[in-house]
């Protein structure tokens, strides 16, 4: 979010840019999650781990959706 914060002080941002900003952190955020995740299930696998995984992949797909599904100005 501070990042978003930022940003918005930069440049006059409307609403949908800056839902798709805070999205796009959320998903890159996700995507830290999920290789840190893998590279632990490497090392030990772990039922817990592997529900993790399934949910954060689940997650992103959400985000990336939500992504997808914002109109786009011209």
């Amino acid at each position: 979010m501070p990042e978003i914060v930022v940003r918005s002080g930069q440049e006059a941002f409307n609403a949908r840019v800056l839902e798709e900003l805070s999205l796009r952190i959320q998903e890159a955020h996700l995507g830290r999650l999920i290789a840190r995740l893998k590279v632990s299930l490497a090392a030990d696998e772990s039922e817990t781990e592997e529900k993790k995984l399934v949910e954060l992949e689940g997650m992103r797909r959400e985000v990336r959706e939500a992504i997808r599904l914002i109109p786009v100005e011209e």
